[in-house]
């Protein structure tokens, strides 16, 4: 069942790319003929009806909340002002409003999120000291704090990624400090390696694309500029974050942060066993339903060291709020024998 979600969800992804690329294609090929101005119209009602209706159906399945649609209407009249040039938009003034309308909602709402977070910036610093005396790495001291401050805020695991992504960005100069016995997990693996060569990648593909880009829509070459700065940002912070966050193992919890995107605080009280893993390097699409794999990202994923096992399945919460059940975790770390050793005398 899950194997055919994963696939209706691929197929439906990449009709809605082949939607977004047939309506930017059409203004800007002399292939098809000259293009009538009522072409704009179905321009529209495709990124302002049809995809939002796939999405909604195929994808999220839920009842849209009026904050979560705004914003999916908001970004797709982006894109949709993106695709279409602006000469079509002398026939339609109107539609030309309406758009510049939605896209400054966008830039309010974002505004009022700035501002309520500056309001309550300083009772989130008192609560995120409170909590640093309890937990050593940063994303889990502000999880923490977070929590306090914003209570049921649903954007707080978006708040809590790009903090995170800022603080570790300036991080250069910290030292490793936890509360525990804290184990790294990169130094016999080369996911700080990865990270530099998708730099190298991107920084690449923004001096070789940004210049051809720009000639033919310079709206969508800014859009590439700015997610690519977005992704340089990312990976540096993603490196910082290796080094600084080691696994810990303190008198309750077994904590297990990999750089940015993978964290998990684990009882040891529903630890069953931890063992020298001796399966097959790669998982099945049933094994990973419910397993963790906390290992770091590597060119060639290294088989799993260890293998823990849970008494019954856990509920984790990951990045960005998404929520898991697992009842097995494999990792590996550099000191292997006195994790084995720390982790199973904690156990018993």
């Amino acid at each position: 069942m899950n194997l055919f979600i994963m696939k209706r969800t691929n197929v439906i992804l990449l009709l809605i790319g082949l939607i977004m690329c047939a309506n930017f294609i059409v203004y800007r090929t002399s292939a098809f003929g000259p293009v009538p101005n009522e072409v704009v119209i179905g321009s529209l009602l495709d990124f302002l009806m049809v995809i939002p209706l796939l999405l909604y159906v195929f994808i999220f399945r839920q009842k849209p909340t009026l904050h979560h649609f705004i914003g999916v209407i908001s970004i797709l009249s982006i894109l949709a002002y993106i695709a279409i040039p602006k000469p079509y938009f002398t026939h339609y003034s109107l539609t030309s409003y309406l758009i510049f309308i939605i896209i400054g909602l966008l830039t309010i709402s974002a505004c009022l999120y700035l501002y309520r977070f500056l309001s309550i910036l300083p009772l989130l610093k008192r609560s995120y000291l409170a909590e640093a005396t309890n937990y050593a790495l940063f994303p889990i001291n502000l999880e923490k704090a977070l929590e306090t401050t914003f209570h049921n805020l649903k954007t707080s695991p978006w708040w809590l990624h790009d903090l995170s992504i800022l603080y570790y960005t300036c991080s250069f100069k910290k030292k490793v400090h936890v509360n525990g016995s804290s184990f790294s997990y990169h130094k016999s693996a080369n996911g700080v390696a990865l990270n530099l060569v998708i730099i190298h990648a991107i920084v690449l593909e923004t001096v070789g694309v940004h210049y051809f880009l720009h000639q033919w829509s310079p709206a969508l070459s800014m859009i590439l500029l700015l997610l690519n700065i977005y992704g340089i940002v990312f990976m540096i912070a993603e490196i910082q974050a290796i080094r600084l966050s080691p696994y810990v193992l303190t008198t309750k919890e077994l904590i297990l942060q990999t750089g940015l995107t993978k964290r998990a605080i684990i009882p040891l009280a529903t630890i069953k066993e931890i063992k020298w893993y001796d399966g097959a390097e790669t998982f099945t699409k049933a094994e990973q339903a419910h397993l963790y794999d906390a290992r770091l990202n590597d060119f060639v994923p290294e088989k799993p060291t260890f293998e823990i096992q849970l008494h019954q399945k856990q509920t984790l919460t990951l990045p960005y709020g998404i929520t898991k059940e697992i009842d097995r975790i494999v990792l590996n770390v550099d000191d292997k024998h006195t994790f084995y050793t720390e982790v199973l005398k904690c156990i018993k």
